[in-house]
């Protein structure tokens, strides 16, 4: 129902020994549905722990940000009954040659690659490659931003005896380790940085009434929650410049299925910030075994000069230090108010894999520089938003012609 097929792939890097992995390939929503509980499974107890990997978030992906006739394949990769890997691909836009990609955006689903049993991590990874060749030969692989640490990294050493991978330090993630005594954390602030951090929350208690709100669980389902979050999201200068998710349908469809999704697993956490009973700082978490992702957040800035982004964040903090099953919050991408926070820096590499070729060498390594370009324009969203801004100037200049 839905599956191609299914392959038998030794999965040693052809050296006759190691286990023998079978490869199954869904090409239908309804036959990724028949992996979902181990493919969620695999994704808690991954290294990553990242729910852009999991069934909840590349289904959602697939059945509404993929443009209708492209196709895809998930493979999946079994050591008996028990799954070991899976890897979503899918056919990109010709450019200079074809290739198959992870099943990412570049925008709101930036990571996709390979989720991995660490314990068969190159026997699973090296099937699943495989299988995929056995598809498409001769095409190009491309993942997105591998995290430094990923079993999919160390394992592609066995891939390099046959193919060519390119595997660049490309963007970088922050994250804070929770595993500590959060008075000392907050000690080793910057002293401006704390002192502005102080004064805001004392003024907004001062002036207002102040509440936190971290619900999870069944309570999360609740439609209303995602709405609020989308307003509060909205009402900064992503709304300014047309870029919020209301601003689409397509997102909000994506939105509305993932975050059902992910409440069904009992894994998503809507974070906010109230004054005065409305909501003006908001985090879309998720729960993820001992880590907390924070795939999207968002403030009121009619009270910016209250700091509220910073104050949700601090609760959350204090929250996750308190927390003994809570060892990570990660924040997946690298903005420039991390750097007042002291949060740590993690590398994710984009990685290509294919032909050794000197024609398919030459395309992977042009393409690679692209997330570069993408990334800088995060870090620095002034400059994204003068872009955007630009864009839509020379619009309304051309439909006005």
């Amino acid at each position: 129902m839905g599956d191609m097929g299914t392959v038998h792939a030794r999965g040693d890097g052809h050296t006759g020994v190691g286990p023998a992995i079978t490869v199954r390939v869904a090409t239908t929503r309804d036959a990724l549905d028949e992996h979902a509980e181990a493919w969620d499974r695999l994704t808690t107890a991954s290294t990553e722990k990242l729910p852009m990997l999991s069934h909840a978030w590349v289904s959602s992906f697939l059945e509404h940000m993929v443009p209708a006739g492209t196709p895809w394949w998930c493979f999946f990769a079994y050591d008996g009954p028990e799954l070991v890997g899976v890897m979503p691909l899918m056919r990109a836009r010709k450019w200079f040659l074809d290739r198959l990609r992870g099943t990412a955006d570049g925008g709101h689903t930036d990571f996709a690659h390979p989720l991995l049993d660490a314990r068969l991590a190159q026997p699973a990874l090296d099937a699943l490659v495989g299988a995929a060749a056995e598809l498409a030969p001769r095409l190009r692989i491309r993942w997105y931003r591998v995290r430094d640490g990923s079993p999919v990294l160390a394992c592609l050493s066995t891939l390099e005896r046959r193919m060519r991978v390119l595997r660049p330090i490309s963007t970088w993630g922050s994250l804070v380790r929770t595993t500590g005594d959060w008075s000392e954390f907050e000690a080793g602030l910057g002293r401006n940085f704390a002192r502005n951090l102080r004064k805001g929350g004392n003024r907004a208690e001062r002036e207002h009434a102040v509440s936190f709100r971290f619900v999870g669980g069944a309570e999360a389902q609740s439609p209303a929650l995602l709405q609020q979050f989308l307003e509060v999201e909205s009402s900064g200068w992503k709304g300014a410049a047309g870029t919020a998710i209301q601003r689409s349908p397509q997102l909000v469809a994506f939105y509305e299925t993932l975050t059902r999704r992910l409440a069904h697993r009992g894994w998503l956490e809507w974070q906010t910030l109230h004054i005065d009973e409305r909501p003006v700082a908001a985090h879309l978490a998720v729960r993820l075994g001992d880590t907390v992702v924070l795939p999207k957040i968002g403030y009121d800035e009619e009270h910016a000069r209250l700091g509220p982004g910073n104050l949700l964040f601090r609760e959350l903090l204090v929250r996750s230090f308190d927390d003994p099953t809570v060892n990570e919050v990660n924040c997946l991408s690298d903005m420039p108010w991390h750097r007042n926070w002291g949060m740590r820096s993690v590398g994710y590499a984009g990685v290509m894999v294919g032909p050794r070729g000197p024609r398919a060498t030459a395309a992977s390594l042009v393409e690679m520089s692209k997330p570069l370009a993408r990334d800088y324009g995060r870090r620095h969203p002034d400059v994204q938003r003068k872009l955007h801004e630009t864009a839509e100037r020379l619009r309304q200049a051309t439909r006005a012609r």
